[in-house]
């Protein structure tokens, strides 16, 4: 009798660890719908920052990385690709939030979707949920919450048990005994806490007309003293739009009952067209698969499908045939069999496997792709040089701070004994100096080469770089063709091929502003601290790019002041090592800083100052010089507060201000920044003065040789000419930037408020 009693026992134990085959079939179809609705709208590749406080999204929490009490969350794709491994926990659908993935919440953890962001997001509303805490008993999510079932608040949308909601009220059209609260067609509960901060929340009436907070007596709006939460069936339909009533709601921060985006319904109805959009997606890249791998392989792949589901569904109804449950044992007995059965064919398809990557591989790094251009750069710019004595005498092309003649000349004059420095024409440093006269003596040939080199890798960094920031925002397949689109941009670009000829020292400096974006872009903030310094060491003016360092400070202001003084650091180890190579003379700081400071070397160029200082009165030259200077380095303030959740936008802003305000620049100076102008493709429809501004840069770059020509050569003008032309030039400059604020600031308002709110409003500068 005992042993009859131990062997049910065990039997039960054994069928309470067994499922079976309509659990499984069930579990499946419930999981799948759930998915659905949470899952079906959302894309698990991207994340969701760059499309600001969406209305509402599925919002995770990571305790891993963010532990209580620090409240943080993070959108569908960064809980998958960020925190793959952690412990993260679901918080169903939050409304308004923006992905805090990366941002000063999580220390020195980067996000690898999308990594430039705010160091906080201000308008995100946190809760106890955030700590994976659930109702007023602090339940700890996932653990069982026992016959109970959680209901989630309209308002605040907090969780909570459904016995310690209190419900005492229930305005329903049609009254019913069902005890699940929440469960009735469009129903709506809001919780105690809810309730006593929107008082009007207990007057919606029984009735189907709306309520109207200023239509109900005195005697209804009293309110009940006894804690309890309501349950209202159509809540958001029944309340009132009037005007009044939409000021009771915009006081109370509960608008968003207006939203119809807002609502959940909305949000699952989203999410399951999504979902069957999706399906037909799959199906489509299933005929593109079988077009890819071919008939052949169609075949194999189909074959093989087919075959576990044959095997898969004999088990199973062998198992149900029986009357048997399934228990954990059997499950491995069925992979394993079907493993074995496997492993010849996998032997057999290893080396067709290997023929189609073969085959495969071209695509993905196709050698035309990659050398030619490359191969092309190279040849152009080889081809340039022979005609190097025609346009280094351009303006367009050189000034006295990046002339290699003038480079050359230093060095004559260093070789022959003769302190190059003595003369206030001589703007290169002795590290400079000595460099180039190493090269000169002992490799004259590998100068042209040289400079080749560094231009093609300004060409490829920039592409990396415009790679790297579209790869967390687009994919790979939209990375690839913003590499191809920057690289051809720089690399054929007329001005740096005609520099690179002439051997022009703005490829050194492209070449700088390159390595700074590329290591700004992937993260690495102390590298380009380093460069900045040792580049402001040369011409000073290129220390601004400091300013951008903000963004890669994650909001700690130690380590934003941390980097300036790596790159102080940086500047003065360089100014001291030249100070040595000058026989410990520092007699160059006045030609090579003082003259940038000071614009004492008055030569007509591409830039702005030259005939201005040409025509004011020597006893005013201090007065503007120090305003011109210390307005350049006072614009990247308010460039870098307003600009504060746009790295790279802000990046291109203070590299164009910086070629507009230098007072010796090249037509080169700004190759690298417009090589990178499509990297800011989403704010191409908020462009205003696009075409405007495109037409007048080309025509002023068109027309600078003309007049040069009618001033110089045939005297048929005057400086007025050219220095109209200059002029525009730079205007056209200044209202790119202008209008890159602009876009800035309008996308900045689409994020926050919707497409729709501003569609309609004009929106223009004070300047224009």
């Amino acid at each position: 009798m005992e042993n009859q009693e131990e062997e049910v026992v065990q039997s039960v134990a054994v069928e309470e660890d067994s499922v079976t085959f309509e659990d499984i079939v069930k579990d499946m179809d419930e999981a799948e719908k759930q998915a659905e609705l949470l899952f079906g709208a959302q894309d698990s590749t991207v994340c969701t920052y760059p499309e600001g406080y969406k209305p509402r999204q599925t919002v995770f929490t990571c305790l891993t990385c963010t532990p209580a009490p620090l409240l943080a969350g993070v959108c569908y794709g960064c809980s998958l690709h960020c925190h793959e491994g952690h412990d993260v926990v679901e918080l169903y659908t939050k409304r308004k939030f923006r992905c805090d993935c990366g941002n000063s919440k999580f220390e020195s953890k980067k996000c690898q979707l999308y990594e430039i962001k705010d160091a906080q997001n201000q308008y995100n509303m946190y809760n106890h949920n955030y700590n994976a805490k659930f109702c007023v008993c602090d339940i700890y999510y996932p653990e069982d919450s026992g016959d109970h079932e959680f209901l989630q608040c309209e308002i605040c949308e907090d969780w909570y048990h459904n016995n310690h909601l209190n419900i005492k009220q229930v305005f329903l059209e049609e009254p019913t005994t069902n005890s699940e609260h929440g469960k009735e067609l469009n129903s709506s509960i809001v919780c105690s806490s809810c309730v006593k901060n929107l008082p009007f929340v207990q007057q919606i009436p029984h009735g189907k007309e709306r309520f109207c907070h200023f239509k109900l007596t005195s005697e209804q709006l009293k309110l009940s003293e006894e804690s309890i939460s309501v349950e209202i069936q159509k809540f958001r339909e029944r309340l009132c739009k009037c005007t009044g009533c939409v000021s009771v709601y915009e006081r109370a921060n509960c608008d968003f009952l207006l939203d119809d985006e807002d609502d959940i319904g909305t949000f699952e109805m989203e999410s399951k067209k999504k979902a069957e959009e999706n399906k037909q997606n799959d199906n489509e890249e299933m005929r593109e698969l079988v077009k890819e791998i071919g008939m052949e392989g169609a075949q194999r792949f189909y074959s093989g499908v087919n075959e576990f589901k044959r095997k898969l569904g004999d088990f199973m109804n062998k198992a149900g045939e029986n009357g048997k449950a399934i228990s954990e044992d059997d499950v491995k007995t069925f992979f394993s069999a079907l493993n074995n059965d496997q492993m010849e064919r996998k032997r057999h398809m290893a080396m067709k496997k290997d023929e189609i990557s073969t085959k495969e591989q071209p695509s993905k790094f196709s050698i035309i792709n990659f050398l030619f251009p490359i191969s092309a750069a190279i040849s152009v710019r080889s081809a340039s040089a022979a005609y190097a004595d025609f346009f280094a005498e351009r303006v367009e092309f050189n000034s006295v701070v990046y002339s290699f003649q003038q480079l050359k000349d230093g060095i004559a004059l260093l070789e022959d004994g003769v302190d190059p420095f003595v003369t206030k024409n001589m703007h290169f440093l002795p590290l400079t100096l000595h460099f180039f006269r190493h090269l000169l003596n002992t490799f004259p040939s590998l100068i042209l080469p040289l400079f080749i080199f560094l231009d093609v890798a300004t060409a490829l960094m920039i592409s990396q770089a415009a790679g790297t920031v579209w790869r967390r925002v687009k994919g790979d397949k939209e990375a690839q063709r913003i590499e191809t689109l920057v690289f051809n941009l720089y690399a054929f670009n007329p001005i740096t091929i005609v520099s690179t000829g002439i051997l022009s020292m703005t490829v050194l400096q492209n070449f700088a502003l390159a390595s700074v974006f590329l290591f700004f872009v992937i993260g690495r903030p102390t590298i380009c601290a380093l460069i900045i310094g040792a580049w402001s060491s040369f011409t000073i003016y290129p220390a601004v790019l400091l300013s951008c360092l903000v963004f890669r400070s994650n909001g700690s202001s130690l380590k934003f002041i941390s980097l300036i003084l790596i790159a102080a650091g940086t500047a003065a180890i360089f100014l001291q090592l030249n100070v040595m190579l000058n026989g410990n003379n520092s007699n160059f700081i006045q030609s090579v800083y003082m003259s940038i400071i000071n614009f004492s070397s008055i030569q007509p160029n591409v830039g702005l100052y030259w005939y201005f200082f040409v025509q004011i009165f020597d006893h005013f030259r201090s007065f503007y010089s120090i305003s011109f200077f210390v307005l350049f380095f006072f614009i990247p303030i308010p460039v870098t507060l307003m600009m504060r959740r746009d790295a790279i936008l802000h990046f291109t802003v203070i590299g164009l201000l910086t070629s507009v305000f230098f007072p010796y620049p090249t037509l080169n100076q700004v190759s690298v920044l417009l090589a990178i102008l499509p990297l800011h493709e989403d704010y191409k429809k908020h462009f205003r003065y696009s075409l405007l501004i495109a037409g007048t840069f080309v025509s002023t770059i068109v027309l600078m040789p003309v007049m040069w020509h009618m001033w110089m050569v045939s005297g048929s003008g005057n400086a007025n000419f050219f220095f109209g032309a200059t002029i525009i030039y730079n205007v056209s400059l200044i209202n790119l930037v202008m209008d890159m604020i602009f876009v800035y600031a309008r996308r900045q308002i689409d994020l926050e408020y919707g497409y729709e709110s501003k569609k309609n409003m004009k929106m223009d500068f004070a300047f224009y």
